[in-house]
């Protein structure tokens, strides 16, 4: 496990490297268009919703690893090939590439961390991951600040490079990771013939996939696609303030995550969920508001609401992936994490569609408005759930039949 982290380390420092500058590399380095820049991120997003469910149905027909270790060697040999994009058919056929590639990678990812670790202890990984991915991406940014210069095209083909090959690297350490296999050999007729039809018959499953869905598009969708748009056009805010706010968000996930997963750990996972829910929607009003204020005070608060969002972060990390991989029988568990990164994905569509909308009519105060009344919904959604959960499933109890710490 330890050595499967560390190659997740690795891949997202290399993300880093590239995560926010796409566009900005697309359109002022090799003189594509804005527009069509923009166009190239929804075309990556659309094709990791279409090929999502064939990476559940490759990851328990030949197993994680290997799914996982072509999804990586796409990806990276997209990531490397951006370095070469001149013109707009070439952006778009590489984000293709990519894309393919990027869309597997996470349910695989989630399905190995599930083979890997036992029902008590699998909760507690997930946040470790979500730390450790949040600290390669800060350390990436770093050193990508550090090194970009739009004068100067060979710093992005360096930058690209670096993050192909992060990509490569953690090929090689899954190469010494040997996680459990599934065998199809013991599996009943039933259970080898099972597909998405059985997946999406759980009840508990389309819950959890749906409360996923508002929560991802009134967070973390409407954060990287809205929050940077509307402190720059509604607040007239300098784009400096937005990074610093950013690094808010990283700090506090990677100082509060160990905390959080102790204070989690016996509670309800449902109820902890909804707790998300409420807390984005209380952190969007204060940066909202805060953003309209001046000087430092504005400041103050902005920091302030993106403590929230990130500690809500902290919690949703470890429990929403711990729970939907409670619920997955090991013959289906990759099309549960397929389902789960679909509902991700178009959540993360939604997000910042509607921010795009709303933000270019000049109606911030009613986006924020918005996010926060789908919050609260995503909340509502959440606790249906714990009637549908066992105490085992819900995490207030451990599967030898204990109750898990304290309960709520």
């Amino acid at each position: 496990m330890r050595l499967l982290l560390a190659g997740m380390l690795l891949s997202s420092i290399g993300s880093g490297l590239t995560l926010s500058l796409l566009i900005v590399y697309l359109s002022s380095v090799r003189g594509i268009p804005t527009a069509v820049a923009g166009l190239v991120l929804s075309w990556i997003a659309v094709v990791s919703l279409a090929l999502g469910p064939v990476g559940g149905w490759l990851i328990d027909r030949f197993g994680a690893r290997w799914v996982l270790i072509g999804a990586l060697t796409i990806e990276g040999i997209g990531v490397g090939m951006f370095a070469l994009v001149t013109s707009a058919p070439l952006a778009f056929a590489v984000a293709t590439l990519t894309a393919a590639g990027g869309a597997m990678i996470w349910p695989a990812q989630s399905t190995i961390i599930a083979e890997l670790t036992d029902e008590e202890g699998r909760q507690r990984v997930f946040g470790i991951q979500f730390m450790l991915l949040n600290l390669g991406l800060g350390i990436g940014g770093l050193i990508a600040a550090s090194m970009v210069d739009l004068s100067d095209p060979s710093t992005f083909v360096r930058l690209y490079l670096l993050d192909a090959f992060s990509y490569l690297a953690y090929v090689v350490v899954l190469l010494m990771v040997r996680p459990p296999k599934v065998s199809r050999t013991e599996l009943t007729d039933d259970e080898a013939q099972a597909g998405y039809r059985e997946v999406l018959s759980d009840r508990r499953l389309r819950r959890l996939a749906l409360t996923s869905v508002i929560l991802v598009t009134f967070g973390y969708g409407s954060l990287d696609g809205g929050l940077a748009a509307y402190l720059t056009q509604i607040a007239d805010m300098p784009v400096r303030i937005v990074g610093i706010v950013f690094a808010v968000n990283t700090g506090v996930i990677v100082v509060a995550q160990w905390w959080v997963l102790k204070f989690a750990d016996g509670r309800s996972r449902s109820t902890l969920m909804a707790v998300v829910g409420v807390m984005w929607g209380v952190s969007w009003v204060v940066m909202g508001g805060s953003a309209l204020l001046a000087g430092g005070v504005a400041i103050l608060g902005l920091c302030s609401g993106m403590l929230i969002f990130a500690l809500a972060e902290t919690l949703w990390s470890p429990v929403a992936p711990a729970l939907l991989n409670q619920l997955a029988p090991d013959h289906l568990r990759g099309r549960y994490n397929a389902v789960s990164a679909w509902a991700w994905s178009l959540g993360s569509a939604i997000g910042p569609a509607v921010a795009g909308v709303l933000i270019g009519a000049k109606l911030g105060g009613v986006w924020v408005a918005l996010l926060l009344v789908g919050c609260l919904a995503g909340s509502a959604v959440a606790l249906t759930l714990r009637s549908l959960l066992t105490p085992v499933e819900d995490g207030r109890a451990t599967a030898s039949g204990g109750m898990a710490g304290s309960q709520s």
